[in-house]
């Protein structure tokens, strides 16, 4: 037996600990999906920053990283040097053919405050 299922299972993506996370600006996101299916599912990573505006896909360069996990190609997002700007609704979409699954995360970004001198 080789671990590996028979028959193909739709994409599946395990819930985020938490529904919003709040960053400070200069500091990095990072996010992991963890998914499971037969064929093992794609992971694409998209950002709303209005709920009337188009998903933008997130793709490596620049301030952000996609890595694999466990052989999943693309199953961690890195953002670093957070601003104000980053702020949004991020989601990992898995699909692999049988099937799709999604799980978003709200990330909020607050700015620096300089105290005067």
């Amino acid at each position: 037996m080789t671990g590996r299922p028979s028959v193909a299972a739709a994409a599946v993506v395990k819930h985020f600990s938490e529904k919003s996370r709040v960053l400070v600006e200069g500091e990095s996101l990072e996010l992991e999906c963890r998914v499971w299916g037969y064929p093992l599912p794609r992971v694409t990573w998209t950002r709303l920053t209005r709920l009337d505006s188009a998903a933008v896909e997130m793709v490596t360069g620049g301030r952000v990283t996609l890595g694999s996990v466990d052989g999943v190609v693309n199953a961690s997002l890195t953002v670093t040097d957070m601003s104000i700007d980053d702020y949004g609704m991020y989601i990992c979409i898995a699909h692999n053919g049988v099937g799709n699954d999604s799980e978003a995360i709200l990330i909020r970004v607050k700015g620096i405050t300089a105290l005067p001198s």
